[in-house]
């Protein structure tokens, strides 16, 4: 999005996605997550989730990436 000229539409999707597990309290971010369907898992028992999980790291590659973007 962000090479095609889509920034303000990048910035949203990262908020709206990942901010969407912080308002749900969350403190890392889940391995499954749809905001349409709480649950969701990747184990098909929702209770049984990865609430840490390794892909938490994108936003932050991004908002470090783009600061023009991300940090305003």
């Amino acid at each position: 999005m962000i090479e095609s000229g889509l920034k303000a539409e990048a910035k949203e999707a990262l908020t709206s996605y990942w901010g969407g597990m912080v308002k749900k309290g969350a403190d890392t971010f889940w391995e499954v997550y749809d905001p349409n369907d709480e649950l969701k898992s990747p184990y098909n028992f929702f209770p049984v989730n990865s609430y840490c999980h390794a892909w938490s790291c994108t936003p932050v590659y991004f908002i470090r990436k783009y600061p023009e973007i991300f940090q305003q």
